[in-house]
């Protein structure tokens, strides 16, 4: 049995997500649905997502974040700390 069915018009979620730059995760804990959800609605009005990067831009990192970036940099490259 499939769950009920999420609307969302094309106008409301243009705005969340180009105008506002909301995240996909921001978008669906607001409406109370997956991420996912979101990105399917995206899709269907043919808005465009944001690549990491873009989705990156102008957000600040938390330092545990930053320090577990770093950690995974030297686990990949052992080679660069000799």
């Amino acid at each position: 049995m499939k769950g009920k069915r999420f609307e969302i018009n094309k106008h409301k979620l243009y705005q969340k997500y180009v105008t506002f730059r909301m995240s996909l995760a921001e978008i669906a804990e607001e409406e109370g649905v997956h991420p996912s959800t979101i990105s399917r609605k995206l899709a269907n009005y043919n808005i465009p997502t944001r690549t990491i990067s873009e989705a990156m831009t102008g957000r600040e990192l938390s330092p545990e974040t930053k320090a577990k970036i770093s950690s995974s940099r030297r686990k990949k490259n052992p080679s660069d700390s000799e």
